[in-house]
């Protein structure tokens, strides 16, 4: 008699398992991680902020979003270890992440933070453009939410695309060097996006924003703050003790502190 074969039980999400568990992706607008949250059907990093809004803040602990505090050092650090574990977990879903760390211009891409890259494993490259918009630019902060979603609705249709890169396999060197594993995933977006890279990065987008809020005039500047540090020995807290200082004098808020200014 023949034996009869066994039939073989197909896996769900089988294709999943092709794609790395390490999901990178561009940050320009408010709405990338809905957008990946729904093509890649997995959970993400995400700035604690959101947590303190009631609706996301309780969708993503469903999700077993990963918080992360920005602003802490511990913060940060803890948030690392949190990828390190949640990747190296074959039951948890793919993990999605912004190594930018804040929303960028839509032509240019920022440098990015090395946290997803410390577990050195292989990276799926998700490449984010938007185009199309004509009553405003997806990006934020520029406008607040409320005002971006009206523009947005004043549209038939809003474009998104996004671009699967190759998988990439960090080399032995990569993975001994976060940093030169992160600028080389990088130049895969660079290779493939209308971007210009910079040298800016999260504290960057941080002060800048800090200023414009304090004083108009005061977020027009473009400086590098990283070599600023590294020359001055300086550290992000002391330069916003300085940002305060400088509004509490520019009465005017053109950005500058004239000479009747500065007597007073």
């Amino acid at each position: 008699k023949k034996k009869k074969k066994k039939k073989k039980k197909k896996k769900k999400g089988k294709h999943k398992e092709k794609m790395p568990r390490m999901i990178v992706c561009n940050h320009h607008s408010a709405f990338d991680g809905f957008i990946m949250l729904w093509l890649a059907n997995g959970t993400a990093a995400g700035m604690i902020e959101l947590r303190k809004i009631p609706l996301i803040g309780r969708i993503g602990d469903s999700l077993n979003v990963i918080w992360v505090d920005r602003h802490s050092h511990q913060g940060r650090k803890r948030a690392a270890d949190q990828i390190k574990q949640h990747v190296n977990n074959p039951d948890m879903p793919p993990l999605i992440v912004f190594p930018q760390g804040v929303c960028s211009s839509i032509r240019t891409l920022t440098t990015f933070k090395v946290g997803a890259f410390v577990p050195g494993v292989p990276v799926q490259p998700v490449a984010l453009d938007f185009f199309g918009n004509k009553f405003c630019d997806v990006t934020w902060p520029d406008t607040s939410i409320v005002f971006e979603l009206f523009y947005l609705g004043c549209q038939f249709i809003n474009f998104a695309e996004a671009k699967f890169l190759d998988p990439y396999t960090p080399t032995p060197d990569e993975q001994k060097d976060a940093l030169l594993f992160a600028e080389n995933v990088r130049q895969q977006f660079v290779d493939v996006l209308p971007v210009t890279p910079t040298k800016h990065a999260f504290d960057d987008a941080l002060l800048f924003r800090k200023a414009a809020r304090q004083s108009p005039g005061l977020g027009t500047s473009h400086i590098v703050m990283q070599d600023v540090f590294s020359k001055l020995e300086l550290k992000v807290e002391t330069v916003v003790q300085l940002l305060k200082d400088f509004a509490r004098f520019d009465v005017n808020n053109d950005g500058y502190i004239d000479y009747t200014e500065f007597c007073k």
